[in-house]
Order: structure tokens, then sequence, then C-alpha cells
């Protein structure tokens, strides 16, 4: 399908790259030091080795006349920007830079070299006969006589972070770095909440500033709530390549299919594959865990066996497939019960479990005997 004229992807991913980055600098908070999101630019941590980030989200090489440098610098430079609250400007960028780039190596330049290097391409770019109107804008206004002790002192804390990777690597380079406390499996439920969490109203409201304190007190708590002590069930393994054709030889898709019931068949296979890939990777670390599991099966095997012999008495020849579908959507519409010590189980977990059952224990059917009384 070809890309909507209104299609605003790139922006949103710009937007979500950014909140990466604070994400990312709030782990990195030591104590006195807060992190706050478009109050001062994209991105500033304040306290002892303050540094203001300017965040760009862009797949394409960085030019000399780049936009992103020079309105980060025509930002920066602005009489509204208080340069001495940091240290340290970054201009983080996605963009790669050529070993003969203007850029290439510019963090191991003295002020005085950025600032001639500068200087040279103003110079180069006013002799052109074709000029942007914009270009030509933020080069005046930088390169401007009376704000040249302040470009001076920018470019004497000037720096350029070319991290290369797109967000989805980003992503998971953070989450790999901050995530070796817990399992993998909770890793992803830690990011989500931790990213919910300096995007929250309360958050945003406050300045938009996230406080050491602040943030290590939210890790810590949640920490807690992911840990095998826990009373919250594991976030849902979502499989997105499930191949259902796979499964239609296993013994639980062949009862189903016994009751003429194919309309569930892809809900079915997708609890089953779902279930079993959280039980491999949650449950199996803990004997305790695993144990419960065992219990849990047996619980549902027991109510499966008794109204199956109630279902059983009252089914008559004629209706035998059809009370068969309703006594199959009786069971797996039942309480998903008790499991362990979580407050609550998701039916899909639950039904899940059913159907490895239904798999591995050949009584375990769903065409009810016929009655022929």
């Amino acid at each position: 399908m070809a890309k909507q004229s209104n299609d605003s992807t790139s922006t949103v991913k710009g937007i979500i790259y950014q909140f990466l980055v604070a994400l990312d600098k709030c782990f990195e908070l030591q104590e006195g030091q807060s992190v706050y999101i478009e109050t001062y630019g994209d991105v500033s941590v304040l306290g002892e080795g303050s540094e203001q980030i300017e965040s760009k989200f862009y797949n394409s090489y960085l030019t000399k006349l780049d936009h992103n440098i020079w309105k980060t610098l025509n930002n920066w430079i602005n009489d509204d920007f208080d340069i001495d609250k940091f240290k340290s400007l970054i201009l983080l960028t996605t963009q790669k830079v050529r070993a003969d780039s203007v850029w290439y190596a510019w963090n191991n330049k003295k002020g005085a070299d950025k600032l001639a290097i500068l200087l040279k391409i103003n110079n180069e770019y006013s002799k052109t006969s074709t000029r942007s109107k914009e270009t030509k804008a933020f080069l005046d206004f930088i390169f401007d006589n009376s704000r040249r002790k302040k470009l001076i002192k920018i470019l004497e804390r000037f720096y350029i972070d070319h991290n290369a990777i797109d967000d989805k690597e980003y992503y998971k380079q953070i989450k790999n770095r901050n995530t070796t406390h817990l399992r993998p499996i909770r890793a992803d439920q830690y990011i989500h909440t931790l990213f919910g969490y300096i995007l929250s109203p309360e958050i945003i409201d406050n300045k938009w500033e996230i406080s050491y304190e602040g943030f290590r007190e939210e890790c810590i708590n949640l920490t807690s709530v992911l840990t095998e002590t826990t009373k919250v069930f594991p976030e849902k393994v979502k499989l997105n390549n499930i191949k259902y054709e796979e499964y239609l030889e296993n013994p639980f898709v062949e009862k189903i299919r016994k009751i003429n019931y194919d309309d569930i068949l892809i809900e079915a296979i997708t609890d089953f594959a779902e279930t079993r890939e959280l039980v491999l990777k949650e449950f199996r670390f803990s004997p305790t865990i695993s144990n419960s599991l065992k219990n849990y099966g047996e619980d549902i095997k027991r109510k499966h066996g008794t109204k199956y012999r109630q279902a059983s008495r009252k089914v008559a020849l004629e209706n035998q497939i059809e009370a068969s579908k309703d006594f199959y959507d009786e069971i797996t519409s039942l309480d998903s019960g008790k499991f362990h010590i979580f407050n609550t189980v998701p039916q899909d977990f639950y039904t899940g479990v059913i159907h490895m059952i239904a798999d591995e224990e050949d009584e375990f059917v769903w065409l009810l005997k016929k009655n022929e009384v």
C-alpha cells in the first residue's frame, strides 16, 4: 500500500525516539540530578554534570549545511536559552557521519577549531549563487557579531553524538542494559511501565521533571511487583508469526474438529501457542510455580470430568454435535480460577492450559457420549 500524504509516522517516531533518550537518561541519573523533557529543549539533565540534548531521528547522513546542526545552534544561541545551566550541549542524531565530513571527530576538536570550521562553512555558503532562505536566516542569526561570545561558549560545550541506530535497536539496548535483574519475560513489561511513568500526567504537570529519587522509587516498586513474589500475572506473550497449519494434526485440534467447531480453531491455536510459550519462558524457572501449574491443570481436569458426565447424561443422539459445542463453550468460559499467588488469571491463559491438557490427555475430549436411553 502506498504511503498516504498525511502519514505522520516519521514525525511520531521522532517523538518516541526523544522519549527513549529521556528514559535512557533517567536510568543514568545520579543523586541530586533530574531529567526534564521539553522544558529547556528536547531532553535536559540538571544537577552535577548537567547537559542539554537535542534529539533528531533521521535516516540520512549529517551534511555540513544540515538544518539539524544549524537549527540546534540557533536554539542555543537564542537569548532565551540560559547556556550557563549546562556543562554539555549535545546533538544526538541517528544520522551517520562520513569520514570526510566536517563533523567527523568533532568532539575531539577544541572550541577555536570548531569556530573556524563553522566560519569557513558560512563564508563558503555566502558566496554560493543559490541559497536557501531558511539556511541563510540560521547562519545570519548565529554569526551575528553580537552573539559571538555566546557562540564561542556554546562551541566549547557542543558535542555531536551520532547514535546511528534506529528506534527499535535503541529500545533493545535500553532494555538489555537495565533489566538484568529481572527474568527476560518481564523485561518489556518493566520498560513499558517506566516509559509510561515518564509520560504520565503527574510528571508532565510538574514541569515534566523526573527526579533521581522519584525514578529510583518507581524502579524499586516496579521490580518488587515483577519478581517471583508478585501477585500480578505475567504479561501475555504475543506471537505474531504463528503458523496455524503446523498445529492442524495436534490432538487438541482434532478433538475440536470432531465436534465440527472449526470457527474457534484460530483462537484455540493462538491460546495454546501463546500459553505454552509463556509457560516455557516464565514458569519453568520456578519449581514452586511449576507445581502450582500442575495442580491448576488437575483442577481443570476435575471440572471437565464432572461437567462432561453431567452433559453426557442430557445429550440426545440427534443433538450430540450441538450439545458438544455448548459443552466446549461452557468449559472454556468458566471462571479461570486460582493459580499460584496471582490475584487474577487471564482467560486466554486458562483456555490455553485447557488445550495443553487436551493435547496430552486422551480422555480430555469435547465430543459428548451419546445417550441411548
